[in-house]
Parts: structure tokens; C-alpha cells; sequence
């Protein structure tokens, strides 16, 4: 089956269920071949959505995916050329962005693009950690047995600076080095 619309909000294949009870779906897509895809959905302008499943039921499903056996994938998304392959949004006030019941790999560098006050946003990587935590290194020396450590401003701008963690290690004997003050900009080493 192929459909085609070349009219604003009109639908090329529309499929729909009016079963009030058990399973039954508006359209199914299948493939029982090694490189055959059971839905495909494109798009060629800006903007545009290739596929979209919508589902107005509590507890319902949009678009379900479902991979059997090993090395079965339910749902895959893939990008080119600087593209985003997946964006989950929760455009309520309670809801999940996403949920993941199950086993979770991620594979690659974990990062967040966070907003500067210059407008811009910059990449920060995460450390493996039960809370959201971004970190920064450098090096100081005691002077007269004292040290002030600045934090690179962008970073500064970008983090919370009341309340940051300060981990010291010593290189030579420091006679009990500790972080003697944090502020906004910086701390203080003795």
C-alpha cells in the first residue's frame, strides 16, 4: 500500500481503529525479511515528521516498537551530519521525559548542553554519579603555606557556585592541606 497528499493536513495513509476492547491497531507495519522495514516514514521539508503516533488514552501508546530475539532492536534511531537521532519531551508539568524499566547501556561520552549567559550553550561532560554533577581540574601551589584557586569563569558561569565540592590532593608534605573558604569565583587553600 502507498499513500500520497500533496494538500496541507491531509494524510497520504490514515488508519483507524474503533474497536472498543481487546487488541487491534489502525495500521501495522511488518517485515519478515533480514534488511525489509515494516513502516518507513520521510520527510523532505524543515520541520516536517516522517512518522508520528498519537495516543489520547490514559495509559495508551503512541508508536510501540517491539524487537524478539537476540539482537532484536523494538525501536531505533539513527542520525547523519550533526543531526539529533532522539529527543524525548515532557510538555507537561508532571510528566517523564523518558522512563527505562530494564538493564540501560550507554555507550559514548555522557554530556549536557548547558545554557551560558552569553546566549551560546556549551558541552559539559557528567562523571558517573547518583546525582547531576559537572567538574572541573587545575592545579594550585601553597605559597607561605597558603593558596587562592580562581575557577575558570565560563565554567563558574555555568555551574552552581554556592555549595561546590573542592577534592585537594596533596603532591608534597603539606602539613594538613585543606580548603579554608569557597566563594563564587574561587577558594582559598591553607
Amino acid at each position: 500500500m502507498v499513500g500520497f497528499s500533496d494538500a496541507n493536513d491531509k494524510s497520504g495513509v490514515f488508519g483507524f481503529n474503533s474497536k472498543k476492547e481487546g487488541l487491534a491497531f489502525g495500521v501495522v507495519g511488518q517485515c519478515n525479511s533480514d534488511q525489509g522495514v515494516g513502516v518507513a516514514g520521510g520527510n523532505d521539508s524543515s520541520g516536517g515528521t516522517g512518522v508520528r503516533g498519537v495516543c489520547n488514552k490514559p495509559l495508551g501508546v503512541g508508536v510501540h516498537g517491539i524487537g524478539k530475539g537476540f539482537g532484536a532492536v523494538g525501536v531505533r534511531a539513527e542520525t547523519a551530519d550533526g543531526g539529533i537521532a532522539l529527543i524525548a519531551k515532557d510538555t507537561g508539568r508532571s510528566g517523564l521525559a523518558g522512563i527505562f524499566l530494564g538493564d540501560l547501556r550507554v555507550f559514548g561520552l555522557k554530556s549536557a548542553a548547558v545554557p551560558h549567559p552569553d546566549g551560546s550553550h556549551r558541552l559539559l561532560y557528567c562523571l558517573e554519579s547518583p546525582d547531576s554533577w559537572f567538574e572541573d581540574f587545575g592545579e594550585g601551589r601553597l605559597v607561605d603555606g597558603k593558596v587562592e584557586v580562581q575557577l575558570d569563569p565560563d565554567f563558574a558561569s555555568l555551574v552552581e557556585v554556592d555549595g561546590y565540592h573542592v577534592f585537594v590532593t596533596p603532591y608534597e608534605e603539606s602539613k594538613g592541606l585543606f580548603v579554608a573558604e569557597r566563594y563564587a569565583t574561587g577558594f582559598r587553600g591553607a
